[in-house]
């Protein structure tokens, strides 16, 4: 009895083996076989026998995509029947080049079957375009007829022709004179030196770097693609919001005050690059299932309301909503400025010893870095920048670790305190009276408001969008920390936070 069971056991279970081998080679064969009779045909061929694609068969001829689909290259086609064909443009149709563009717009250079659509994909089409497929549809066309597999690829028919969509990025350039929010963003255009495209003229004896001819190679780019998003680029997806005339001026007039300045167009261009920063969401949002607020690709909340939606346009790579109202909170656009201590921008002539060190913050569960400085006098300091501090109100914060480091035998001497040292917040310039010197307590891991700043002019210049860190520019706001006049004569700072007041 136990032998027996024993060999029933096995049969079994090699019976099953066997049934899972085959049907995962059924499964393969499946994925890979054409079995289809008309397997030794090309596309153009195949094309060519069905009556109902004679206008999409004499285009392609015509623009010559017929070598294509005749080549021993792997092409999927999705073809438009003649009923749908003649949807297509008489512009196009009379235009070559433009009909190529279009006939393009059905063609991919991999094998798609309705099988790898089960979930939606964007299909890389042949015009640099992608469109998606999914199930029986691409895009807004059915699929009558479906994975028709021959030895160059796949033909399916669809009953309407998808036309080419431009980019956000297209379309955003084509509307500047209706949207002054685009032709705001499209003014921040400047041309550059690709040094992929430029003529190398020699090598910099001193510094070893390719000198190249100057005017060679030059391109067009922005600060908006730069900065926020770049909205040409067909492999993502992108949500842009247009803020129709009357509300984008209103958003510049709200946002207006926080960038004063005696040049009305440096307040101006802020204004507006304040506005324009917040609306590009990356990905896809669904007018059909709108979201009470989105985060765009800067960090800010955006309020969505269906009322506030004038029309939607779809893109090859996302989607442009017009809007006649977004407004944001301000705490959204206008964000805290925040100064980290081991990013100093100078030192006076007579500091001491400097340590750049990684502490644990226990309050936050958080590793950080912050600079301390055993000074040898009183009055020495640590200069800072920062270009983000606006014609506001702000509450000013800092968080300064005093500590006591023991020699050992990787430190070449003992450093820190055991007693509280005075140090303080100094605005503009080193001479300045801003606040009172304050205590630094030992292990104090503590944000400490140190008190209230107002600044009242903001001259911050759009060409400097394409820098990178702090710049020095007569927007900069400088900021001292420094020593007091009596021992122990040290400095310590983790970060100094200005935290914006909107009255």
């Amino acid at each position: 009895m136990m032998t027996r069971f024993k060999l029933n056991t096995f049969f079994t279970a090699a019976l099953f083996l066997a049934v899972l081998f085959f049907t995962g080679c059924k499964k393969w064969d499946d994925h890979i076989a054409t079995n289809d009779p008309k397997s030794d045909e090309t596309l153009v061929q195949e094309i060519a026998k069905q009556a109902n694609l004679s206008v999409f068969l004499d285009y392609i001829k015509r623009t010559g995509l017929d070598v294509l689909l005749n080549s021993s290259k792997t092409y999927t086609v999705w073809a438009p029947d003649n009923t749908a064909m003649a949807a297509i443009p008489a512009t196009v149709v009379n235009n070559n080049d433009e009909l190529k563009k279009y006939l393009s717009n059905f063609i991919a250079e991999q094998l798609f079957f309705t099988r790898d659509a089960v979930d939606s994909i964007r299909v890389p089409m042949l015009n640099g375009k992608r469109v998606y497929f999914y199930n029986t549809k691409l895009d807004d066309a059915t699929l009558t007829s479906k994975d028709v597999a021959v030895k160059n690829g796949v033909l399916h028919i669809i009953n309407a022709v998808v036309a080419p969509l431009p980019t956000v990025w297209e379309y955003l350039e084509s509307t500047k004179t209706t949207y002054r929010q685009n032709e705001f963003i499209s003014s921040l255009s400047f041309l550059r030196q690709d040094p992929a495209l430029a003529e190398v003229q020699g090598i910099d004896p001193f510094t070893g770097e390719t000198i190249y001819v100057p005017g060679t190679g030059m391109v067009t780019d922005n600060r908006f693609k730069d900065r926020i998003a770049d909205l040409t680029k067909e492999d993502s997806v992108y949500t842009y919001f247009i803020l129709a005339n009357p509300a984008y001026n209103s958003e510049k007039a709200r946002v207006a005050p926080y960038f004063k300045s005696d040049e009305t167009t440096i307040t101006d261009t802020n204004a507006a690059w304040t506005v324009v920063k917040d609306l590009v969401v990356s990905g896809y949002v669904n007018p059909g299932n709108l979201p009470a607020e989105v985060m765009a690709t800067s960090g800010a909340k955006l309020p969505l309301s269906q009322a506030a939606i004038i029309a939607t346009h779809k893109m090859s790579n996302g989607i442009v909503y017009i809007l006649n109202a977004c407004e944001p909170a301000l705490e959204e656009k206008i964000k805290p400025a925040v100064v980290e201590g081991e990013h100093p921008y100078s030192f006076s002539s007579a500091n001491g010893r400097r340590y750049y060190r990684e502490r644990y913050n226990p309050l936050t569960g958080l590793n950080f870095n912050d600079l301390f400085i055993q000074t040898t006098g009183s009055a020495n300091y640590i200069s800072y920048l920062s270009n983000q501090v606006y014609t506001m109100k702000y509450k000013v914060y800092w968080v300064a670790l005093n500590d006591y480091t023991a020699k050992t035998d990787n430190d070449n001497n003992s450093y820190g305190s055991l007693t509280a040292f005075q140090q303080k917040l100094v605005m503009d310039t080193i001479t300045s009276a801003t606040f009172a010197y304050r205590n630094v307590e030992p292990n104090k891991y503590e944000e400490i408001y140190i008190g209230d700043y107002i600044n009242d002019k903001y001259d911050y210049k759009i060409p400097y969008l394409s820098g990178s860190g702090n710049q020095v520019t007569p927007a900069t706001t400088k900021m001292f920390l420094v020593a007091n006049t009596a021992a122990p004569f040290h400095l310590s700072l983790d970060y100094i936070k200005l935290v914006p007041v909107f009255e």
